[in-house]
């Protein structure tokens, strides 16, 4: 693999996250933080390496309704609503989120 190309499409998906408006953050296979958007971290706080379900959901292990889960299991996009909870725990809103 060439490093350097893959660094450059990592740098461009990382700058169109960052202007889309949304929250928006980039899981690993096993379930660890790579990427948050300014508008995650605003948020839910810095999570860089943190276990998602840990860091979004207040877990000890992965959520039973991840979609990521069904899209490693299924090799097809999901979606899931969702509330978007801030530091304390209070809902600031409701959304769907699709998992590609």
């Amino acid at each position: 693999m060439d490093t350097k190309f893959s660094l450059k499409k990592m740098e461009t998906l990382t700058e169109v996250l960052e202007i889309v408006g949304d929250i928006a953050a980039i899981i690993s296979l096993d379930y660890k933080v790579l990427f948050e958007n300014s508008l995650c971290k605003k948020i839910h706080g810095e999570n860089m390496g943190k276990h998602c379900y840990k860091a979004y959901a207040n877990q000890k292990t992965v959520c039973d309704y991840c979609p990521c889960k069904s899209v490693l299991k299924h090799n097809k996009a999901a979606r899931r609503e969702f509330s978007c909870l801030d530091l304390d725990g209070n809902e600031l809103f409701k959304g769907v989120a699709k998992i590609t």
